[in-house]
């Protein structure tokens, strides 16, 4: 019966589920991120590709006061464009060089959708975002690979909007961003591409008194 109130409730709010929605979706970095020391001797590029099986052309789709699918929601921004500024604002802030040749970052999509979930009383959109992160040194020997992936929720909302499913996924993708930040076995795999300390020039001895 619950669940029926609700379904009801929602239906004069899913007047415009039959038009799309278009969003705008943007990392915000986490301040306070600390810098590693000898990062700053490293650098990277850093690569990104849309390895999206589904949904590449939406990262949504409104759902009416019944949970049936309705229009799709739109980025009207490159997602995988704005998840590889992430990754590198990220790793700038950790300290590395963004440019350099001494390792390379690939990071594949996998996942970049939000869900809308009904509740007895509200609703939930739900991010689902994954990625596979490789690193490889320059003769293009593997040497970390992980896969990362991170929920972001907007709970307690009564209408499946663009605009929920924007906070959802730009929860997500903060907190994805953050896991690869944090992630201490990456760390240790980037710092492991550190170019040899130059060798200082041997200082000239005295000349001995004849």
């Amino acid at each position: 019966m619950r669940r029926l109130l609700t379904l009801l409730a929602l239906l004069p709010l899913a007047a415009c589920a039959l038009e799309p929605d278009y969003i705008h979706v943007r990392h915000t970095p986490v301040a306070g991120v600390q810098a590693i020391p000898g990062a700053e001797r490293i650098g990277l590029q850093v690569e990104t590709r849309d390895a999206r099986t589904a949904n590449r052309d939406r990262v949504s789709v409104k759902k009416n006061g019944y949970g049936m699918e309705m229009a799709p929601i739109i980025a009207t921004n490159d997602v995988i464009a704005e998840t590889r500024q992430a990754v590198i604002g990220e790793f700038e802030a950790r300290g590395f060089r963004i440019g350099g040749t001494d390792g390379r970052v690939e990071v594949e999509v996998l996942r970049f959708h939000s869900e809308f979930r009904a509740g007895f009383w509200s609703g939930v959109a739900a991010a689902d975002l994954q990625v596979n992160v490789k690193i490889t040194d320059p003769t293009g020997r593997i040497v970390f690979t992980r896969t990362f992936t991170a929920e972001g929720l907007n709970p307690n909302i009564q209408i499946a909007s663009g605009e929920n499913a924007r906070i959802a996924l730009e929860a997500g993708l903060q907190r994805l961003i953050r896991q690869i930040g944090d992630d201490p076995d990456l760390a240790r795999a980037l710092m492991a591409l550190a170019p040899p300390a130059p060798v200082p020039a041997p200082t000239a001895g005295r000349r001995p008194i004849s």
